[in-house]
């Protein structure tokens, strides 16, 4: 009888630690869901070179991170009819990549300095924060970057 009794609460222990596990696994981005438009523009043709998400802190603090490919120059046309033009204004600059004055940059993500292109920027945060997203497309190489800040 106390044979059947551990039996079944081993089953129940088990099932139950599949359960947590299993709904764990759930909430892991496989890269599946990248995104498959930025500011308007189709980017599902892109080829992913890097895919970083570090939210998830308190408040969902954290940064993405996104470098897309392209062979055809199939967004260039989008970008440019859809954003602005490089260069940057210069609090933008400052933002992403940081001044002459100050090589500090507010965003972890390593964005080159790209002359030129387009760029589409966005201020998400509330006025005691400082959340924006920028996405910037290299013409030259054919390469888009988009990054999401919340903190």
């Amino acid at each position: 009888m106390f044979r059947f009794f551990g039996l079944i609460i081993a089953i129940v222990v088990s099932a139950t630690m599949l359960l947590c596990f299993g709904s764990a696994l759930s909430d892991i981005d496989f890269g599946e869901n990248v995104k498959k438009t930025i500011f308007g523009v189709d980017v599902s043709g892109g080829a992913v070179k890097v895919d970083s998400d570090t939210h998830g802190g308190f408040h969902g603090d954290g940064e993405s991170f996104l470098v897309l490919d392209f062979y055809d120059g199939s967004v260039r046309e989008a970008v440019s009819e859809l954003w602005q033009p490089l260069p940057a204004n210069e609090e933008i600059a400052a933002l992403i990549w940081g001044t002459e004055e100050n090589s500090g940059r507010y965003i972890d993500a390593d964005i080159p300095k790209i002359e030129t292109g387009w760029y589409f920027f966005e201020d998400t945060g509330p006025a005691y924060g400082f959340n924006f997203t920028f996405a910037v497309y290299d013409a030259d190489t054919d390469r888009l970057y988009y990054v999401k800040r919340d903190m």
